[in-house]
């Protein structure tokens, strides 16, 4: 407040010498820069400095969410055109095991983030819901990879892992 009654002091001043306001208006606006700049060096958050000062949790967590998923998508054709060399049978069920973690993370991205803002205990419901949904599409998925289409479970499993590794790697990378 006293920056503000001072230059507001000056201002009125500007009559008898606009100069000497001037003067002082470049300097004090010069002094604000040059603390602006060591706070930017020293690394704190400023309001004019460019970072965030306050990250939307929501929108985050999309971002993450599919970060996360594409990584996983990523890691699972790696994989499998590896496991293909073997034998193609195995290359597939390489990538459906991948497939179905890569999906189910995103089934329950979409359920837990797909409201919106939405009130503490609702939050938490979305998620026991999102974790519900996952693991029904993860048995349901499976038993149809193994008891259906017979898929090698070498294979199957291996795509499991790949996936599921490459997402626990993901959350301690992607922030």
């Amino acid at each position: 407040m006293k920056s503000f009654t001072l230059a507001t002091d000056c201002r009125n001043l500007a009559c008898f010498s606009p100069g000497l306001v001037a003067t002082f208006e470049s300097q004090l606006i010069s002094f604000a820069g040059s603390a602006g700049d060591v706070l930017r060096r020293s690394g704190v958050p400023t309001r004019h400095s460019g970072k965030a000062q306050v990250r939307n949790s929501i929108a985050y967590g999309w971002q993450v969410a599919v970060r996360t998923t594409l990584l996983q998508i990523g890691v699972t054709v790696l994989v499998a055109l590896i496991a293909t060399m073997f034998e193609l049978r195995i290359g597939l069920a390489t990538l459906a095991g991948g497939a179905i973690i890569a999906v189910g993370n995103m089934v329950f991205a979409v359920r837990l983030f797909g409201r919106g803002v939405a009130p503490a205990r609702n939050a938490l419901r979305s998620a026991y819901a999102a974790e519900v949904l996952k693991w029904f599409w993860l048995c349901l998925a499976l038993y149809l990879a193994i008891a259906v289409l017979k898929l090698p479970f070498a294979g199957l499993i291996t795509g499991v892992l790949a996936a599921q590794f490459s997402f626990w790697i993901a959350l301690i990378a992607i922030r």
